[in-house]
């Protein structure tokens, strides 16, 4: 029997550090859920191998999970889980296969016989799910193309986008043809100007799915499951300080935890033996 964080007074949430702004998001949320009577600590792991091992042997009560790091915790933990919330850019998440803006690539099926670019191996959207699209259309990615990885920051899932911005480069400089990314990433990179869409272009929008979400345990108390829930959720965009935690995290407001959206990726990730 694992001896649970939240018995001793305090739910301890694991998160990991892809990047600096990491701390300040989780310091602000733990000081949201702790003004709001939720007494909530954060733990900080260097990857997401070392937070789902935290999780299932119960060293955290929730995870702050990536897609992959929730099947691979259901994995490990039988199907005993739970997934308690997540943000509403989490639901509808898409991966793009972008080009450049005068590129002969108009379809997938222009894609016979093309370089093409694929994130760090770990990454959800920018390599595991691409695979699936692939497949799904007819593609065989292994001989139908010519695959470029970028498997940079491996165990952070992609989160630090480093391997992504090196899809951008090998597109924009002509290493490869085509290549994948999250919708997010594509919308970010334009915000900030590091993609010009005179130069690049989208040509395929994949179907949505559904990405992170905050996982714990099927044993974990479900008052307090209840309670994280219906504060979390609270969070409110129109005052300053939580928007301010919630623009670093790449969301307006929270919504209910959902289990459907990550078929397409479990199977992905089984047949690349991504689970186990």
């Amino acid at each position: 029997m694992h001896e649970r964080a939240y018995e001793k007074g305090v739910v301890k949430i694991g998160v990991v550090a892809y990047a600096p702004k990491v701390v300040t998001i989780w310091e602000g949320i733990k000081d949201y859920l702790r003004g709001q009577g939720f007494n909530a600590d954060w733990i900080l792991y260097s990857n997401y191998p070392a937070l789902v091992e935290a999780l299932v042997a119960g060293r955290v009560d929730i995870a702050w999970n990536t897609p992959l790091a929730y099947l691979q915790a259901k994995e490990k933990l039988g199907g005993q889980c739970q997934v308690l919330a997540m943000r509403d850019t989490d639901v509808g998440f898409t991966t793009v296969f972008i080009t450049q803006t005068d590129s002969p690539i108009r379809a997938l099926s222009d894609l016979n016989g093309k370089r093409f670019a694929l994130a760090s191996r770990d990454s959800s959207h920018a390599a595991i799910l691409p695979l699936y699209f692939l497949h799904q259309n007819g593609i065989h990615p292994d001989t139908d193309l010519t695959l470029l990885r970028f498997d940079t920051d491996v165990g952070k899932h992609g989160d630090t986008g480093t391997s992504e911005e090196e899809v951008v480069r090998a597109v924009l400089n002509g290493e490869a043809e085509a290549g994948a990314l999250g919708k997010a990433t594509w919308d970010a990179h334009v915000a900030a100007g590091r993609i010009d869409p005179q130069t690049l272009r989208i040509f395929w929008t994949s179907p949505g799915y559904c990405h992170c979400n905050f996982t714990a345990r099927a044993d974990f108390s479900p008052a307090l499951a209840e309670r994280f829930t219906q504060v979390i959720l609270a969070m409110d965009y129109q005052q300053p300080e939580q928007k301010r935690i919630m623009d670093l995290e790449g969301l307006t407001r929270w919504v209910p935890g959902r289990t459907q959206g990550y078929q397409e990726l479990e199977d992905e990730a089984r047949a690349l033996n991504l689970l186990s």
